[in-house]
């Protein structure tokens, strides 16, 4: 039996900011200089392991989707015919007993949950009930997107990721809020010059006025 009820919450009261980027290689890069997890070993372990078992079924599929296909649009021997079928009833029963890559793929989800509870713990317990926490707006319809198309890419995860930060900083009572990134990490916080090519992997050089800066930090400056 599940029972509802309702969790009244004290509104905390604010008195530092704490900007938090939700990304893959850090799970969590935060404006203070703490960094926390990586969601990297787990898309690796789904790139190297989950991905080249469902391709081996994928391939089963195929030959024997091509080998049906030859039947019905070839006139052959009854007996040839017979060969043919029966060796396609065989492909149907080793992809109905090929249980690994769903294995795989539930051990993957495994490790992502478990990944992305222990970040999520690690950054709520690091700060106190007076801290905002602002986070970049993710593209939700990307991230729905990619889901139903793909929901083991990097961009489900750390959606995944975000959105489970978002829910537990509403559970536990911690005041957060969401920004727009667009061009954040090109726009300069000094003379505003915005270019793309200003920016180099995690570095920032202003092509306009000379000014240097930390990826993390600039996009900081710039949003909060």
């Amino acid at each position: 039996m599940q029972v509802s009820f309702d969790k009244k919450m004290q509104k905390p009261c604010i008195t530092s900011k704490v900007g938090v980027d939700t990304g893959i290689t850090d799970a969590f890069n935060c404006s203070n200089g703490q960094v926390i997890g990586s969601m990297s070993p787990v898309l690796d372990f789904y790139k190297r392991v989950v991905e080249p078992s469902f391709a081996g079924l994928s391939d089963l599929r195929n030959k024997k989707a091509n080998l049906l296909h030859y039947i019905r649009h070839h006139n052959l021997p009854d007996q040839v015919k017979k060969q043919l079928l029966a060796k396609a009833d065989r492909l149907e029963t080793m992809m109905r007993n090929m249980d690994a890559p769903y294995r795989k793929s539930r051990h993957y989800q495994q490790m992502l949950n478990h990944e992305i509870t222990s970040d999520v713990q690690k950054y709520i317990s690091s700060i106190d009930k007076s801290t905002l926490t602002v986070l970049e707006r993710l593209d939700i319809k990307e991230f729905k997107s990619c889901r139903k198309l793909n929901g083991r890419r990097s961009v489900f995860a750390r959606g995944k990721l975000q959105k489970r930060l978002m829910e537990e900083l509403n559970w536990h009572g911690y005041d957060f809020m969401e920004v727009e990134p667009d061009y954040s990490s090109q726009t300069c916080p000094v003379c505003g010059h915005i270019d793309k090519e200003s920016r180099s992997g995690k570095h920032y050089h202003c092509t306009h006025c000379g000014h240097k800066d930390d990826i993390k930090q600039l996009i900081f400056d710039v949003l909060y």
